[in-house]
C-alpha cells in the first residue's frame, strides 16, 4: 500500500509540475502546444485547418499552407467554432522573417511571431488578418505585400 501511495504521489507531483510550465508559457507556445494536440485528436479541427491550408493566397497559385509553414520555423494552427455559427482557423508561426519595405512599406520584420487568422463566416467568405509582432497589417498595401512574401515562401 506504501508504494501505491508513492507511485500515486509521484505522477501527482509529475502532472502539477507540467501544469506549471504550461501556465507560464507564453501564448505563442500555449497555441503549439494546443494547436498540435487538437491537430491529431479533433477530426473536425483537422478538417478545416487542412480546408483553410488548401485556400489560395489572393492573387497567387500558391496555398497558405505551403507558404505560411515554409515562411516560419514552427507552425501551429487552431481551430475554433464561433457562437454565431462562423468558425476560425488561427496559424501560429514563430520566427518569420518579412520584409515589407520592396513594397513600398516602412517595415522590416525579423524572426518576428506571426499569426493569421482565418474567419469564416456562412461556411463561403473568409476574413483574413495578420499579425506580426503585434503590428496588424490593416492596409490593403500591407496585406498584398505580405500575401506576396508569403506566396514566395511556398514551395
Amino acid at each position: 500500500m506504501k508504494t501505491f501511495v508513492k507511485v500515486l504521489v509521484a505522477i501527482l507531483i509529475v502532472i502539477g509540475l507540467c501544469f506549471g510550465v504550461y501556465a507560464v508559457l507564453p501564448q505563442t507556445s500555449k497555441m503549439f502546444v494546443k494547436g498540435n494536440i487538437q491537430y491529431r485528436t479533433d477530426d473536425t479541427a483537422k478538417a478545416q485547418v487542412d480546408k483553410i491550408k488548401k485556400t489560395k493566397i489572393p492573387g497567387f497559385d500558391k496555398t497558405f499552407g505551403d507558404g505560411l509553414e515554409n515562411l516560419c520555423k514552427s507552425s501551429a494552427w487552431y481551430y475554433e467554432e464561433e457562437a454565431s455559427g462562423d468558425w476560425k482557423v488561427t496559424y501560429y508561426g514563430s520566427k518569420a522573417t518579412m520584409d515589407l519595405t520592396t513594397a513600398g512599406m516602412d517595415q522590416m520584420y525579423t524572426d518576428q511571431p506571426m499569426k493569421v487568422e482565418f474567419t469564416v463566416r456562412n461556411n463561403s467568405q473568409v476574413d483574413i488578418v495578420i499579425t506580426i509582432k503585434d503590428d496588424i497589417l490593416s492596409t490593403d498595401q500591407a496585406k498584398e505585400a505580405a500575401y506576396e512574401k508569403i506566396a514566395n515562401a511556398a514551395k
